[in-house]
């Protein structure tokens, strides 16, 4: 009997075919192979049934294996043309002629005219030797005609070729290279493995120092816009920014600096920001509208006449005044996150250059701030203000150094601590020279200057500031005012925080006197204090104190108000649960019967 023949040399089975192509994992086919056993199935039309494959991968799967038992194409070549097919989304017989093998049961391939001028160039080149620059270009050449094509896969071939001849390393030639392999990386989706090759090109650029010129410029749009696309829109706006940037150095006209700001400032606006400390003299440097030597001219002579940089600046004839203004709205929108330091800067030069302010600029660019919240306006209104003034008022006069206040207690607010003490102590120092003005508005200054204090937790420098308003409120209101009554209380704070509570309740007693002198011993006007002075007792752990002052204190709010207010349920809240703690139970049985007579539950 004569024997089966054997199977060709070479001839793989679908399954194997699709596993090696990488269109099947192992699992999956042996799942198949088991379900096709019980089912009486043909492997494909498990595959299709349980979506592991296509129709059209199980016809690309039997199409090779059919040239592999009826043509004689080699195993090894039908799972290449698979992986082609896929990768460059060509058709089993264009994915063969690639490879440099046609089926007599196909027509031929005819690549596109680009294509074959290009690798026809590639052959002149080549008589001059395989080991040259030209070779090296004549490839890079056919790699961009597979790529214009939408062949990555066969480009990434002849890009791979160019890399190795020679030592490219320190060659022009190397980040034309890496960007390619680039463009192919990212039409195969390896955008891991794309960024990576435009990193490494960005690291040659620089380190030849190739950053002001056109090919750099055009290079850092690539990857501004590589990082859009996988939406690193930080990494996007700086190197559209910096492009623009290098175009401007160069002279380039404006439409296409101005594109490259829009695409940044679009970028921009979707990124929620961290606020970044920015000076003034930072922001004209950066710019290109004062030089390092007229800001540190300007600085030596605002110290020596005590008045802001700003100031200086306009009257050194450095800084136009409507100028200074458009940079400290900027300089505020940093400051609030509204904008990058980079855009900030191109935003004063262009507005410096064009003579505009701050909104025809960003209309210019397409940027519109994002919506602030009620404090931000605020400031932002405060900011305007201080500047007009600024511009109108002498710089030692006490009017500027209230709206620095003001600005400053806003930044307080907001809890951007750096910014308020900056301006907090620029009001001072306008105070102190003030040929006009009050010890009132040095003491608010200081009352304003200790509450960020207290609330950065320096309780030293705290008490400190608050004394000192204690001082010049008493000086010029009298020892016995409301204003250093208030004081008082405030410095009785500060000390509380301290873990001074001694000294905390002896300045309660001390604002209590002088309330009891001025509105008598039995005044509603006294209750916030004694609750005040209840809580430093408490923190000091004296009850029965703390009972008596607090009973007075209700005393005083039953006979001043009808007792159903906020402040009385929360004084006799106060007094229950410290009578808690001392036991005076029929107190706190007295209590809740008043209140049930009054209306409210404790």
């Amino acid at each position: 009997m004569q024997g089966l023949p054997d199977k060709p040399t070479g001839v793989k089975r679908i399954g194997d075919l699709l596993v090696e192509a990488g269109y099947v994992s192992p699992p999956d086919l042996e799942r198949a192979l088991e379900m096709g056993k019980k089912n009486f199935q043909a492997l494909g039309r498990v595959l299709v049934t349980l979506k592991l494959a296509t129709d059209q991968d199980i016809n690309d799967a039997l199409a090779v294996q059919k040239c592999c038992k009826h043509e004689g194409l080699p195993g090894h070549l039908a799972v290449k043309a698979l992986i082609l097919k896929k990768s460059d989304n060509l058709s089993v017989p264009e994915a063969l002629q690639h490879l440099g093998w046609t089926a007599d049961g196909y027509k031929s391939y005819d690549e596109p005219a680009s294509i074959v001028n290009a690798k026809a160039e590639l052959q002149t080149a080549a008589s001059g030797g395989k080991e040259t620059r030209d070779y090296a270009e004549a490839l890079i050449k056919v790699a961009d005609a597979y790529l214009a094509n939408k062949l990555a896969g066969r480009a990434e071939v002849f890009l791979n070729e160019a890399g190795t001849i020679g030592d490219l390393t320190g060659d022009t030639l190397k980040p034309v290279l890496l960007r390619k392999l680039s463009r192919v990386a990212t039409a195969q989706k390896r955008f891991n493995e794309s960024r990576q090759y435009l990193e490494k090109a960005h690291e040659h650029l620089v380190k030849s120092g190739n950053t002001n010129t056109e090919e750099f410029a055009t290079f850092l749009l690539e990857f501004a816009d590589f990082n859009e696309s996988r939406r690193k829109l930080q990494d996007a706006e700086r190197f559209f920014i910096e492009a623009a940037s290098i175009f401007a150095r160069l002279g380039f006209d404006d439409e296409r600096i101005l594109q490259a700001i829009k695409r940044a400032s679009a970028a921009g606006q979707q990124l929620t920001r961290v606020p970044d400390q920015i000076k003034v003299g930072e922001l004209l440097t950066g710019s290109g509208v004062a030089t390092d030597v007229q800001i540190d001219f300007a600085l030596s002579y605002a110290t020596e006449q005590g008045v802001p940089l700003g100031r200086a600046l306009v009257t050194l004839k450095i800084l136009q005044e409507n100028h200074l203004y458009l940079v400290m709205q900027v300089q505020l929108l940093i400051r609030n996150g509204e904008l990058s330091p980079a855009l900030g800067k191109l935003i004063v030069q262009y507005g410096v250059r064009f003579n505009a302010d701050l909104d025809k600029v960003l209309k210019l660019f397409d940027y519109r701030p994002k919506s602030q919240d009620q404090l931000a306006d605020e400031l932002k209104k405060a900011s305007e203000k201080m500047v007009s003034l600024e511009r109108s008022l002498p710089a030692d006069h006490a009017d500027i150094a209230a709206a620095y206040g003001t600005v400053a207690y806003l930044y307080f607010q907001r809890q951007q601590w750096a910014e308020a003490e900056q301006l907090f102590k620029r009001g001072m120092l306008i105070l102190e020279r003030a040929q006009s003005g009050s010890a009132g508005q040095a003491a608010d200054f200081l009352d304003l200057f200790a509450e960020l204090r207290t609330a950065q937790l320096d309780f030293d420098d705290a008490v400190r500031l608050q004394k000192l308003s204690t001082q010049l409120r008493a000086k010029q209101d009298g020892q016995i005012s409301n204003s250093v009554a208030r004081s008082m209380e405030r410095l009785a704070t500060s000390f509380c925080g301290k873990g001074d509570h001694a000294s905390s309740v002896n300045c309660l007693d001390k604002a209590l006197l002088i309330r009891e002198k001025i509105y008598g011993a039995d005044s509603h006007e006294l209750i916030n204090t004694l609750e005040t002075k209840a809580d430093c007792n408490i923190h000091r752990c004296d009850w029965e104190a703390s009972q008596k002052i607090l009973l007075r204190a209700h005393e005083l709010c039953n006979e001043n108000t009808p007792g159903t207010d906020e402040r009385s349920r929360r004084i006799v809240e106060k007094l229950i649960n410290v009578c808690k703690t001392t036991g005076d139970v029929g107190l706190i049985e007295q209590l809740q019967n008043s209140v049930k007579r009054i209306g409210f539950m404790v």
